[in-house]
């Protein structure tokens, strides 16, 4: 009995260490700058938040548009996301160059095809 025991527990441990194939890992790198990679100090919160207050107010930017992530961190935005057209993703861009500086926005948003 207790060699069923350890063999199960045994199988058990081997199973959690497999390698978790699920995340898709084709886009992101070390580098990639994540939502969770906002910084929490008041001028970042700041920052991103008037940014999405100038996409939200745009009447001819898509739900997808509008919704696209905002990352800032020390005053750099980082843009993520995917949006309908090239004249979106280029909004986005100038209302963000508009309210961080042009040389502080990466815009890494995708167009859809």
């Amino acid at each position: 009995m207790k060699t069923i025991l350890l063999a199960a527990l045994a199988a058990l441990a081997l199973g959690a260490c497999r390698r978790d194939d699920t995340v898709d890992t084709t886009r992101t790198t070390s580098a990639t700058v994540t939502p969770v990679d906002q910084k929490n100090d008041k001028a970042d919160i700041d920052l991103t938040a008037s940014i999405r207050k100038a996409l939200v107010r745009n009447g001819d930017l898509s739900m997808n548009a509008k919704n696209v992530k905002i990352i800032s961190r020390d005053g750099n935005v980082t843009l993520r996301g995917l949006v309908d057209s090239d004249a979106e993703k280029a909004a986005i861009q100038d209302e963000a160059a508009r309210i961080a500086g042009i040389a502080n926005v990466d815009n890494e948003i995708d167009v859809r095809k």
